[in-house]
């Protein structure tokens, strides 16, 4: 199986602390006057994975090493999740293995297991061999944290995938290639966030250092971030530019999943536009593309993002078999995120339809959103949807957590 949750959570916690050059005795005086101390022992405890956390230590622990505390509890709830789910094998692996395996979950819409694979991928890279495609064994190890945080970006954990973007670009231990792949990632986060500025500063830095490689795959990523930021800002005529030139490359790099978001994005912005002929045409088109190359995961995701085009058309009618599909798929891939907002996007059907069974519909999506990360995509729309149409369950449920 994979680490532990206490484990691998622990070797984060011993991460953020050697990143502040603190020992333990610093963190023990760091922390003397805070409503939590956190003494030596305590911690020494947990980086060993010999003690859980509690919270009110984790919001010491935040404050001493200058983290969000979203950044610790979303990582905690990574760990703790992928451990009750089950991971994959991951203890006879070597970095090179590790790695690989990591790579080809994300491409069928495995993202628990590659976030499995990756996390547990970091200590292996510092122990070497140095593999080819690094300069150093410090951008070998970069890398492999930069993995991880897409990983966990894939899987909705925005606020964890965001922080450790920054600090591994911040360490400048990338060459160009590896550079452009980061700042790709750190585009996207950023833009699910709703942080358009940096998002786009970010998709321009990986257009500058993606082509200065000759990887087709660097290059397509790094348009595809500048389209997607571009279509965050309102500037749709370059975003389908960019999108369309990714999506060239995409297809000469043979990289189909790649092509699905791409064309999606591209749906999207005609969405933006109101041309809902032009977006439901191009959500079609990524759905086949899905569905051709068997990506089961992405086709779901595709489903999910024409079931939302056909709802701001007007046509609930029509979206809700797509959504209900995106649905089961997505719960058989473990997918909560996806699950999750097309669940969301069901309860926006139904109420519009005037269905008699929305509120019991509504129960159970309240149940289902304890296990989603408040960054989720489709968490604006799910908190809309019960404070409006259904506040007393709405305020039952914020009353009890």
């Amino acid at each position: 199986m994979a680490e532990p949750a206490l484990a691998a959570f622990g070797r984060y916690l011993k991460l953020l602390r050697q990143r502040r050059g603190l020992s333990l005795d610093d963190v023990e005086q760091l922390t003397r006057d805070l409503p939590e101390r956190v003494t030596k022992t305590y911690l020494s405890r947990c980086e060993n994975g010999r003690q859980g956390t509690a919270l009110a230590k984790l919001i010491a622990l935040s404050q001493a090493y200058h983290v969000p505390v979203e950044v610790l509890t979303e990582r905690l709830s990574l760990d703790l999740e992928l451990e009750r789910l089950g991971g994959p094998e991951t203890g006879q692996l070597s970095f090179a293995e590790a790695q690989q395996r990591a790579r080809r979950a994300a491409r069928v819409g495995l993202f628990w297991d590659a976030y499995a694979y990756a996390r547990d991928a970091i200590e292996l890279s510092r122990q070497g061999p140095l593999l080819p495609g690094f300069a150093s064994m410090e951008e070998q190890y970069a890398a492999a944290l930069r993995n991880q945080a897409i990983a966990a970006s894939l899987i909705g954990f925005s606020s964890f995938a965001r922080y450790e973007l920054e600090r591994v670009i911040e360490q400048g231990a990338f060459g160009m290639l590896h550079m452009s792949r980061a700042c790709v990632a750190l585009a996207c986060v950023l833009s699910q966030v709703g942080d358009e500025r940096s998002t786009l500063h970010y998709a321009r830095l990986a257009l500058e250092t993606g082509f200065a490689t000759p990887s087709t795959e660097t290059r397509a990523h790094a348009l595809f971030a500048h389209g997607r930021a571009l279509w965050r800002c309102g500037e749709y005529g370059p975003s389908l530019e960019a999108h369309r030139q990714a999506l060239r490359l995409y297809h000469e790099a043979m990289l189909p999943h790649c092509g699905v978001r791409t064309l999606m994005d591209i749906s999207g912005s005609y969405e933006s536009m109101g041309n809902w002929d032009a977006a439901i045409r191009l959500g079609r088109e990524a759905l086949r593309l899905a569905v051709k190359h068997g990506l089961r995961r992405f086709a779901a995701l595709a489903r999910d993002g024409l079931g939302d085009v056909l709802i701001q058309a007007g046509r609930p009618r029509q979206a809700l078999p797509l959504l209900f599909d995106a649905v089961r798929v997505a719960d058989e891939f473990r997918d909560f995120q996806v699950a999750f907002g097309a669940r969301a996007k069901i309860l926006k059907c139904l109420g519009d339809l005037g269905e008699p069974h929305a509120e019991a519909f509504a129960k159970d999506l309240l149940r289902l959103s304890a296990r989603v990360s408040p960054t989720a995509r489709d968490m604006p729309l799910f908190v809309s949807l019960m404070s409006e149409r259904y506040p007393k369950l709405w305020v039952a449920s914020q009353r009890d957590h």
